[in-house]
């Protein structure tokens, strides 16, 4: 009876670490999507650098992240001097959900080399900060954008050595462009049937076919 009931501890506990371990994979952001962007980019760290990055998406999302359209117009609530609203930003700004697939360039707002944050202020104490940045997309019409502070942009980075999963906040980056995109089970299922072509080509008078497949003739 003891034998039975550890038998079903290790069990269940090996289902737990097992989706445990899939949850913080998932956290990591080394998952990879199915429709891979590509592109480059260069951070405030490394200005003097254009590495070549795949797998990108903003918090694991690679369609319809959540932005505001930037304020311009000085209001009540809207301070574009000092970036600050004084409002729910859901309740007097524009929502708007972009995708990586209609940008061609991501680029932060930047004064005197600080990037741009807005904050959601209730009284003296800030809620939410966001940060503004500047979209380019492909039909070169260019639009600003708030994106929460909090949203990180993942990406691997290209290496002969192999991806090099990385993170980066949008604080620390100075321009992200997106050269295209490739759908993974799309290729994948290119190569297959590349290889099976292949294979049939081969494939001729002489060839041995596995016993109750006739010959071709």
């Amino acid at each position: 009876m003891k034998k039975i009931i550890l038998s079903s501890l290790s069990i269940v506990t090996l289902f737990i670490m097992a989706n445990w371990a899939k949850q913080v994979s998932d956290v990591k952001g080394d998952r990879l999507h199915r429709v891979n962007f590509y592109g480059r980019i260069i951070t405030v760290g490394n200005q003097d650098k254009e590495p070549k990055i795949d797998n990108i998406s903003i918090d694991n999302a690679i369609k319809q992240i959540p932005v505001y359209l930037a304020p311009t117009t000085f209001t009540k609530n809207i301070n574009p001097t000092t970036f600050t609203i004084t409002a729910n930003p859901k309740e007097i700004l524009t929502q708007v959900k972009i995708d990586p697939a209609e940008i061609r360039t991501v680029t932060v707002k930047r004064v005197e080399g600080n990037p741009v944050t807005w904050k959601y202020k209730d009284g003296d104490k800030t809620r939410r900060e966001y940060i503004e940045i500047s979209t380019t997309l492909n039909d070169n019409s260019k639009n600003n954008y708030l994106i929460d502070a909090n949203k990180t942009l993942r990406f691997n980075k290209v290496s002969p050595a192999g991806p090099l999963e990385s993170t980066q906040n949008f604080k620390g980056l100075i321009k992200l462009t997106i050269e295209g995109y490739k759908d993974r089970d799309l290729e994948k299922n290119k190569e297959i049937k590349e290889k099976y072509r292949k294979r049939r080509g081969k494939k001729g008078l002489n060839h041995k076919y596995p016993k109750g497949i006739p010959t071709k003739k």
